[in-house]
């Protein structure tokens, strides 16, 4: 693997990670929002993070060989 790969993979996996933290912290609000309790809004915006990261990793490495 060359370094040009690897640093794609290094930019792919932090741009991911901030997506899914900002879509946790989204999931956080709206569940407050909906009444929830503080636990069961973390445990909600954990599951959302998760899913998320689980999802785009999975899509990463589908596409990671096109562009390498």
């Amino acid at each position: 693997m060359s370094t040009r790969a690897l640093l794609f993979l290094l930019l792919a996996l932090a741009i991911l990670i901030t997506i899914s933290a900002v879509l946790a912290i989204i999931g956080f609000g709206l569940a407050r929002w909906g009444g929830a309790e503080i636990p069961t809004a973390i445990t909600r915006a954990s599951f959302v993070f998760a899913t998320t990261l689980g999802i785009g990793i999975a899509l990463l490495a589908a596409l990671l060989p096109a562009f390498t």
